[in-house]
């Protein structure tokens, strides 16, 4: 007899409210569905899986590490539809679409340009967050380069280093709002010259140590006692604060407050200058029946520059108050024999000239008529 062939029925299929069987997983996060048979319902819209956008095209461009590795985020975190969404709305406008055409034209550059910009904005980054240890590995670097071949150099680096602190230091001794100091070049020589004469301290200035804590040496008043008061008492860090406190910090104290009198004074003699330009105006403006006082009239000027110049004459008054309290001779002494000495070479040099020598003469009259005096 012959054989009869049996094959058994196929399973029967499932219906879940007419949604023919099979797996809702391998329907969606494959992005597509299988053919429907006919009389099945399509699947409601909360079991479909959204469509993931495409991606913006200037994070497509680059190498190909850099697609799989944005693509892959893109796609893992979830927050890449989301921010596209907003993104898309703001393009358009500036200051956004700067930025997206900066990003396309960045990605655009050769590796070299990308790699470079990578590391100029990591390494900002790095001075902006932990500033010491940028120093530490930057600046020391350098330093311990220059100390190992050419011990001259290194001092001249480290000396360089010490007036640019010094210069910031004067900066900081100035009232808020007022004029910032600046050393003279005398000033910062001498100081210059006492540091060359310590060996002890220059290695101390081109130390780890002292590259760690730069940055609140620069932002901080030495006489701060926030700088030491966290510090050890056998540490580097503290002996290095005292020794620019014993042997730094007054000089430039007293250095600061003579030039922020000599500002105050360049600066009253300006507006007092002005006061008397506006003053002849006006009078000439009198003297022919000008007598107008509303707003662009000379006497507008004349209190305008009235007012200006009472504030200078007190801004000058106060700094000279700060020198003498400082234990400087606000009366000019110490400078009245260089002084003369220069006004006499003035005098010689233009005797011929007899308009020039007049106003000499008048300057000189200003000692004798106690215009320097306090």
């Amino acid at each position: 007899a012959a054989a009869v062939a049996f094959a058994p029925p196929p399973p029967p299929s499932r219906s879940f409210g007419g949604i023919q069987g099979g797996t809702l997983a391998g329907q969606g996060l494959a992005g597509h569905r299988p053919p429907q048979q006919a009389g099945a319902r399509a699947l409601p819209a909360f079991l479909t899986l959204p469509t993931m956008p495409t991606m913006p095209a200037f994070l497509t461009v680059g190498g190909v590490q850099v697609k799989a590795a944005v693509a892959t985020y893109w796609a893992a975190t979830g927050l890449g539809p989301v921010l596209f969404i907003y993104w898309s709305k703001l393009a358009p406008f500036p200051p956004f679409s700067w930025m997206q055409w900066m990003a396309g034209y960045m990605m655009g550059l050769p590796t070299f340009y990308k790699y470079y910009i990578a590391w100029s904005l990591f390494s900002a980054l790095i001075k902006r967050v932990v500033p010491g240890t940028y120093a530490q590995l930057s600046t020391g670097t350098w330093l311990g380069i220059l100390k190992s071949f050419n011990t001259n150099a290194y001092n001249e680096e480290v000396v360089k280093r010490l007036q640019a602190l010094l210069l910031k230091q004067a900066e900081l001794q100035a009232p808020r709002g007022a004029p910032k100091p600046k050393l003279s070049q005398g000033a910062l020589d001498a100081l210059s010259q006492q540091a060359r004469a310590d060996p002890v301290f220059l290695d101390a200035l081109g130390s780890t140590t002292a590259l760690g804590m730069w940055h609140n040496l620069e932002r901080t008043p030495l006489t701060d006692e926030s700088l030491v008061q966290d510090l050890p008492r056998d540490s580097q860090a503290r002996w290095l604060v005292q020794a620019l406190r014993e042997g730094y910090i007054g000089d430039v104290a007293m250095a600061a407050r003579e030039s922020a009198l000599e500002v105050a004074a360049n600066a009253a003699a300006d507006t007092l200058g002005k006061l008397r330009e506006a003053v002849d105006s006006a009078a000439f403006g009198a003297k022919n029946g000008v007598l107008a006082v509303g707003p662009g009239s000379s006497m507008a000027r004349v209190q305008e520059a009235s007012v200006k110049a009472a504030g200078a004459v007190e801004a000058l008054q106060a700094a000279r108050d700060r020198f003498a309290e400082a234990g400087g001779r606000a009366d000019g002494s110490a400078d009245r024999g260089a002084w003369q000495a220069k006004l006499q070479e003035l005098s010689l040099a233009h005797a011929s000239a007899p308009a020039v020598a007049a106003e000499l003469r008048r300057l000189s009259q200003s000692i004798a008529d106690g215009g320097v005096a306090s």
